[in-house]
């Protein structure tokens, strides 16, 4: 089959071999002999899109973009064509994340541009929302969730996306059988997408996005801002609670509406839900979240991977270095650069309560010392030559073990194995400190004393040595780690963090780039220690993809076999043992 791609008619299917639209008479064409168009999908002000086939890759589908902009003017002319090559653009900047279209051409074909795109199989949240009804807290959470990772890596890149709806973001299709596991959200349109620099303007008087979904800044003035894109995903959310349009308000209440959202959902939302989508839609783009890290810390109260301060297992009197509870994955990184201990340990004693984790509070461990140094932490943007923040810089970092190389272990848990490839090659410290406590035998018995897979998967984390003693109360397990015999004194491992592109880890800093071992599910990191730094026993498995923590702790490994015994671990289970059975000899000791 064969379709015309004149954006005047109406483009009939036609058998193959037909040469003219049987509608207008214009010849049918294969793009570059290649794209072969089936059928339209739709259009716009700036085109059409058509779905076809790739003959080059055995008649795969793919979707055609055709510019025909439906404008009158010069000015005009050039702003849709500049928005056309924008969404190209975009596409090949971002198009590698697995929830983004691919790019697959951009040309220029009898006088008109053709933008080719991955084929998504699925249906856009309108129709989902059409066919299915209105969405409830736990469809939305998940949403947000999904989303939320995506739109982390869109801004990462500098991108604003200024187009976020229901139409814009499409459910995958699922035709493996597994379940939601495939579900995954992918977001589409990145032709009113910009570039941001300090402010996201365009020309006086246009208004790029959707009326109902835009904030007022790009409303009014055009500016877009990260919190602009989250504005529009808070629109979104109202829409898919509700099934009510935005713009359906908007034209009675202007922006009044967000006052009152909630008076018009079909079902009520938890407190927790409501205050996110709150923050989500104030006017004020300054009063709304400033980024997707601060919408996660909100939306997983509960991710909080932090060691709690010390009391020593091996020799009751030997020094401890002061610990705090990490009590955020970004925001709060910013306040400490300027925070006194003060200031800090107040933030640390309210986290700590709203939580409710035992054990924390210094008032109730008697050992952990007050102390007077402010701590700092500093995120970076690492380059290609690491120097400033090389092991070189890093007091006693020549004493701890290094992994030159890989190696393989294997952890069992209730009798099932599972097996990690530990990755010298890229975080040499981290896992050269984690495979010299296996052969020490540090890991055998130690209990999982936290797993978190509620309201969604999470991590399962263990590895306090304080864990092996069953008498141990539980208020305590969480806030050991591993003492050195020959010192008295914890072991010491540095935040070990390496940014893709450069030659070398970073030490000691939390980056925003894009690290080399992802927190991809199945991925194994060390909890945090002294912030910004690792601890030196605990670690955790991945139970999901959980992007927002790259550049904030140190993965190490991946599981290469058995997730399916790590996904049973319930709070409480034990370590049986841990054997290094391949890559020993790439672990050198300060001695070698």
């Amino acid at each position: 089959m064969l379709c015309c791609l004149n954006p005047a008619c109406h483009n009939p299917p036609a058998p193959d071999g037909t040469k003219f639209c049987s509608n207008c008479g214009v010849p049918l064409v294969v793009l570059r002999n290649r794209y072969r168009p089936l059928k339209s999908l739709g259009g716009g002000g700036f085109g059409k899109t058509y779905l076809a086939e790739d003959i080059d890759k055995l008649n795969k589908k793919c979707v055609i973009k055709q510019f025909a902009p439906q404008v009158q003017g010069t000015l005009a002319l050039q702003k849709a064509t500049e928005l056309f090559e924008q969404e190209a653009r975009r596409l090949e900047q971002l198009g590698e994340h697995p929830q983004i279209p691919t790019l697959l051409a951009y040309f220029k074909e009898d006088n008109r541009l053709y933008l080719v795109q991955q084929f998504i199989d699925g249906q856009n949240l309108l129709k989902e929302l059409e066919q299915q009804g209105t969405f409830n807290e736990r469809k939305i959470r998940d949403l947000l969730q999904d989303l939320l990772s995506i739109l982390q890596v869109v801004h990462q890149q500098n991108v604003i996306h200024r187009d976020i709806k229901p139409e814009n973001i499409i459910h995958r299709g699922d035709t493996s059988g597994k379940g939601e596991a495939l579900r995954k959200v992918v977001l589409i349109d990145f032709g009113a997408s910009k570039q941001l620099t300090k402010t996201v303007m365009t020309a006086k008087g246009t208004m790029i996005g959707s009326f109902g979904y835009a904030p007022l800044e790009q409303m009014q003035g055009g500016e877009a801002y990260p919190a602009s894109d989250l504005y529009s995903l808070g629109a979104t959310c109202f829409h898919l609670l509700s099934g009510i349009h935005p713009w359906e308000l908007w034209k009675t209440q202007a922006y009044g509406w967000i006052k009152s959202w909630k008076q018009h959902l079909q079902q009520p939302v938890s407190r927790e839900l409501g205050k996110i989508i709150d923050k989500l839609l104030q006017e004020d783009y300054q009063q709304r979240y400033q980024s997707v890290e601060e919408v996660l810390k909100d939306l997983n109260p509960q991710l909080i991977l932090s060691i709690q301060p010390v009391k020593p297992i091996v020799t009751p009197s030997a020094p401890q270095r002061q610990r705090k509870v990490f009590t955020s994955l970004t925001n709060l990184q910013k306040v400490l650069i300027v925070a006194t201990f003060i200031v800090a340990a107040i933030i640390t004693d309210i986290w700590v309560k709203y939580t409710n984790i035992s054990g924390v509070s210094t008032e109730n461990n008697p050992i952990s010392q007050p102390t007077n140094t402010t701590t700092t932490t500093e995120t970076i943007t690492p380059t290609k030559s690491a120097s400033n923040n090389s092991s070189e810089s890093i007091a006693g970092i020549e004493n701890l073990p290094r992994l030159e190389g890989k190696a393989t272990v294997v952890m069992t848990v209730k009798g099932s194995p599972i097996t990690i490839e530990v990755d010298g090659l890229n975080a040499p410290i981290t896992a050269g400190n984690f495979v010299d406590l296996v052969q020490r035998g540090v890991y055998d018995g130690l209990s999982f004393h936290r797993v978190v897979r509620d309201p969604q998967p999470f991590v399962a984390q263990g590895g306090d040595p304080q864990s092996k003693d069953p008498r141990t109360p539980d208020s305590r397990v969480g806030n050991g780690g591993y003492i050195d015999e020959k010192t008295g004194t914890e072991r010491f491992i540095p935040l070990e963090i390496k940014p893709k592109g450069s030659d070398a880890p970073i030490y000691g800093k939390t980056l925003i780039d894009t690290p080399v071992l992802n927190h991809k599910q199945g991925a194994v990191a060390m909890a945090r220690g002294q912030q910004p730094d690792s601890g030196s026993s605990q670690f955790y498995f991945a139970l999901a993809d959980l992007g927002f923590l790259d550049g904030n702790y140190a993965v190490f490994g991946y599981v290469i076999k058995g997730f399916d015994v790590v996904n049973k671990i319930k709070q409480g289970d034990r370590i049986d043992s841990a054997k290094v059975t391949k890559g020993a000899e790439n672990l050198k000791n300060a001695s070698q």
